[in-house]
């Protein structure tokens, strides 16, 4: 697995880049479609997931989609090849994307004045109803959760 370097920009697929590339993450929020051929679709649902995939194609058609990244499903299959560890530069990719959407939201995970609440979906190359979780509002505690009302001017 690559990391990002720094003059990638994230979702954007270099003419020479092949869909079976060690990128291991998708910012889906710039990315564009590619005229493709069913076998390459087929290729990116497997490596992103059917939401991951369904979430980028949303962007393209100009429907309003939170910034967001997809972490492949060649991340999971690494996870559980070398021994259920996590592979390396996977955390620092993870956080280096988190800032880019607390950028993009002006906002900041954990911040108890201004948070951001994430939505962790999980995603399988196989759709697979009913077996996989949904993590919401991810980040919302006892400070958030007084930043948030404080926010909006609704303490429910």
């Amino acid at each position: 697995m690559l990391p990002l370097r720094s003059s990638e920009q994230p979702g954007v697929r270099h003419k020479n880049e092949h869909h079976s590339c060690q990128k291991s993450d998708f910012w889906f929020r710039q990315e564009r479609s590619l005229r493709c051929s069913l076998n390459d679709l087929n290729t990116i649902f497997a490596r992103r997931g059917g939401k991951g995939a369904n979430l980028a194609e949303m962007v393209n058609l100009g429907i309003p989609v939170p910034p967001g990244f997809t972490i492949t499903t060649d991340v999971c299959t690494l996870f559980y090849d070398s021994n259920m560890q996590f592979p390396a530069g996977l955390k620092e990719e993870v956080l280096a994307n988190l800032k880019k959407v607390e950028g993009l939201m002006d906002m900041r995970f954990g911040d108890p004045k201004n948070p951001l609440l994430l939505s962790i979906r999980s995603g399988a190359r196989a759709s697979m109803p009913g077996m996989m979780d949904t993590v919401l509002n991810l980040g919302l505690n006892s400070q958030t959760v007084k930043g948030l009302a404080e926010l909006t001017g609704n303490e429910w």
